[in-house]
């Protein structure tokens, strides 16, 4: 399960700077999906331990609101969000919620052993449902961070390789 608490804090810490509080909470700044200087995005904690996030950009794939909430998957245009932001990858796991963020509370070990958990039965959950392309995928891009960090690479840096390999930057 997500501790949505934490991915909220992670998340505030990640948006990009400078960025302004409004009166009806929404945190403003540029938006990272289309290059907007205006200060046109917009996120939103919600009492619910959720978030929204939108752009008044016109066009912007994110210009109708987003969001998620706990016990919902992190996926599709949250995601996509959470990925702009440069926050690690988020995975699916068989028990529904896995997150990678960053975090200062954890240790770099920890974090790159629940990493490695996480891919693992994202792996498991893909072949399961007979997605074997999407667990080939899963298990080819965690040997690709396992090689670059016997290189000495952070798993941050690691996981931006992955992203330039795929064409996600």
């Amino acid at each position: 399960m997500i501790d949505e608490t934490k991915l909220i804090d992670a998340i505030l810490e990640s948006l990009p700077q400078p960025r302004r509080f409004t009166a009806r909470g929404w945190h403003v700044f540029n938006c990272p999906a289309c290059g907007d200087t205006r200060q046109r995005g917009g996120f939103l904690a919600t009492q619910t331990g959720g978030f929204r996030y939108r752009c008044l950009n016109a066009g912007c794939r994110f210009e109708h609101v987003t969001g998620w909430e706990p016990d919902n998957l992190l996926m599709g245009r949250p995601r996509q969000f959470l990925d702009l932001l440069g926050m690690e990858d988020v995975a699916d796991t068989a028990d529904h919620h896995c997150a990678l963020a960053p975090s200062t509370s954890t240790s770099s070990a920890a974090m790159t052993d629940g990493f490695f958990d996480c891919l693992g039965q994202a792996a498991a959950k893909a072949a399961v449902e007979g997605h074997y392309e999407r667990a080939k995928e899963i298990f080819e891009a965690a040997e690709v961070v396992r090689q670059e960090m016997a290189r000495g690479v952070s798993l941050r840096d690691a996981l931006h390789t992955i992203r330039l390999q795929s064409g996600r930057n």
